[in-house]
């Protein structure tokens, strides 16, 4: 299906005020935009329609540009990069969280335990949350950190526990709350599937009233009102798909339900492993990260909230291969919504 695009509201990012610390309000000079993780390129910036805009290139010591999430003021992506050093830490390759100017320009390295995932910024943009990989009692463990962005002041949020992984997730603008994910080890099945043992949760920006919204379930996203999230689940056992050598899972599909967990319904039907939603500025249209089941192939699809119109942004052919994944709108360029 050939989905158009009617006209992008322009509304754009500005810095952060004085002493608040809170953002500024966006002003009208700017479309829609989305960065999407590009393997062995960089942070390929992208609108809507899928022209691609800007490359956020890394250093050649460097690999990834993995999950790129926005600064409040639309200025800055934090996300996480690797390196060919050598470790004897929990986690290969050694991944830390970095942050970089959408512009282009200085590259700051804000973690440095080289055991970093999943980067999310608070909405003031003073602080970065995070997971940090360790081990407990000689087995890993994932447990959420908050960092400053200059790397200064790390603290816990999450206690970490051996086989447990808290996944950290986006902030809630409006009511401060952390969404997301905690992870069970999965032991294969003798079928050679791997059962989900993933929930999503939300907690206060502290750390504390913790709550399990939905299992089988994983990445969430706050709607730009705080009053629903976007999330993927493979609760449905629809396909299979291949995950290792002897390996299987069922696809993921992309469901919604309100802040306080009520109401989870799928968004549409799939026959590809849809992930890693984020809703747009403005509430009309959700990206996503697609997978086909049979050539592996990744690319970023968008959907309207209800799910009644669906579209595939395809990246550039010498990028086809490695594709878009892990897709992050920029703050304040609403999306109108899509057309079929």
């Amino acid at each position: 299906m050939t989905v158009r695009l009617a006209a992008l509201a322009a509304l754009a990012v500005a810095g952060c005020s004085g002493d608040s610390g809170a953002p500024t309000l966006p002003s009208p000079s700017a479309p829609a935009l989305l960065a999407v993780e590009a393997p062995n390129v960089g942070i390929q910036l992208v609108t809507p329609a899928g022209r691609p805009v800007a490359l956020v290139r890394l250093p050649s010591s460097l690999h990834g540009g993995n999950t790129p999430a926005w600064s409040p003021d639309g200025r800055t992506l934090a996300f996480t990069a690797d390196t060919d050093a050598p470790t004897a830490g929990p986690l290969l390759p050694p991944t830390d969280v970095y942050t970089a100017s959408a512009a282009g320009g200085r590259l700051r390295r804000v973690t440095t335990g080289r055991n970093a995932l999943y980067p999310a910024w608070s909405p003031d943009g003073r602080w970065i949350a995070y997971t940090a990989i360790s081990l407990v009692d000689g087995r890993r463990a994932g447990a959420i950190w908050l960092v400053r962005p200059d790397g200064t002041d790390t603290r816990p949020l999450t206690a970490a526990h051996a086989d447990v992984f808290d996944l950290a997730g986006p902030f809630d603008p409006a009511s401060g709350r952390i969404a997301f994910t905690r992870c069970v080890r999965a032991v294969t099945l003798r079928n050679g599937m791997v059962p989900d043992t993933c929930s999503v949760w939300t907690m206060t920006a502290d750390g504390g009233d913790a709550r399990r919204l939905a299992t089988e379930s994983e990445q969430p996203s706050w709607s730009p009102d705080g009053r629903r999230i976007v999330f993927a689940s493979a609760r449905d056992h629809a396909t299979r798909i291949r995950t290792g050598e002897d390996e299987q899972s069922w696809i993921r599909q992309i469901y919604v339900m309100n802040a306080d967990g009520s109401g989870q319904r799928r968004l549409a039907v799939s026959k590809t492993d849809d992930q890693r939603p984020d809703w747009a500025p403005g509430g009309a249209v959700i990206a996503y990260e697609t997978r086909r089941a049979d050539t592996r192939r990744t690319t970023v699809s968008l959907a309207d909230a209800d799910g009644s119109c669906r579209g595939t942004l395809a990246p550039p052919r010498a990028q086809r291969d490695d594709g878009y994944h892990a897709p992050a709108w920029r703050p304040g360029g609403i999306a109108a919504p899509l057309v079929c």
